[in-house]
């Protein structure tokens, strides 16, 4: 039998809160808290760059570790609507279509946490 969409939310919503019911994303003051720790190194401290990367591109890859981490309850309702849909026989054109017209998925950035930085 197939569901209409809003069951399939409705049953997303559900089992979403059931499994990340204790997962808790970080507070803005964390977020506040690693910046001012970044932006307060102390002239003695050395910072050292690998050559690999740099600086600017470890930063970037913090930020969006951070944003994977601030929006992981956001992550884990989409990706269990997507696998309800498709147990449902939806395919993955209907859903993409779903998202794309229907759905508002609001993602937030850490940058949008961070006083001073965003623009």
């Amino acid at each position: 039998m197939v569901k209409s969409i809003s069951e399939l939310l409705k049953d997303a919503d559900e089992l979403i809160t059931k499994k990340i019911a204790s997962v808790s994303a970080p507070t803005e003051d964390d977020v506040v808290k690693l910046a001012n720790e970044l932006r307060t190194v102390s002239p003695e401290q050395e910072v050292q760059v690998d050559e690999t990367y740099t600086l600017t591109e470890k930063l970037a890859h913090s930020a969006a570790l951070l944003d994977t981490l601030i929006n992981a309850q956001e992550l884990a309702k989409v990706a269990a609507f997507e696998a309800a849909a498709k147990e449902n026989g939806y395919s993955q054109e209907q859903i993409s279509e779903f998202f794309e017209k229907r759905a508002s998925v609001r993602f937030r950035s850490v940058t949008e946490l961070i006083p001073g930085f965003g623009c």
